[in-house]
This record gives structure tokens, C-alpha cells and sequence, in this order.
């Protein structure tokens, strides 16, 4: 993981680099908030309440980046053995 941020980083760094990069964060921040809004609308607050992506209404997209931001050591969105999520 560590190797590929290092060469996205620097396939970015064409004069601009700094504010390329700056975007990639920010989308990434971005998508991350947006899912924790809907698991919290979801009442997805423990593993006890934990829900699919279908019942946290996630559109395709956001599904996609779930598989990113889920699971991540020291992550907000938690995954349980059974697919459903919570933070």
C-alpha cells in the first residue's frame, strides 16, 4: 500500500503536485464523512446495530470506497464477519 501511494504521489508531482495531491486527499476525505453521515442516519453506532450497505442506502459509488475506508486499522467504519458495517 505504502508503494503505491509513493508512486501515485509521484506520477501527481508533474509542477503541480502539491495541489493534485491536496485533491486526491480531499475526495478521500471527503467520501469518508459521507458514509459516516449515513451510518450514523442508519443508527449503525455499534456492533449490535451494525447494517448492510442496502439498509445504510449506499449508491455504487459509495459502496466502492467502503471496501477502502472499512476494515482499516484504527478506521471509523468497522466491518463485522457477516458484511455488515458500523463506527
Amino acid at each position: 500500500m505504502f508503494l503505491s501511494f509513493i508512486s501515485s504521489f509521484l506520477s501527481l508531482n508533474n509542477g503541480k503536485g502539491r495541489s493534485e495531491k491536496l485533491s486526491m486527499y480531499g475526495t478521500q476525505f471527503k467520501m469518508e464523512l459521507k458514509l459516516i453521515r449515513k451510518f450514523e442516519k442508519a443508527g449503525a453506532t455499534s456492533i449490535e446495530k451494525a447494517v448492510t450497505f442496502e439498509e445504510a442506502k449506499l449508491d455504487i459509488k459509495e459502496q466502492y470506497w467502503l471496501g477502502y475506508f472499512a476494515g482499516v486499522f484504527l478506521g471509523k467504519i468497522k466491518k463485522t464477519k457477516n458484511h455488515r458495517y458500523y463506527l
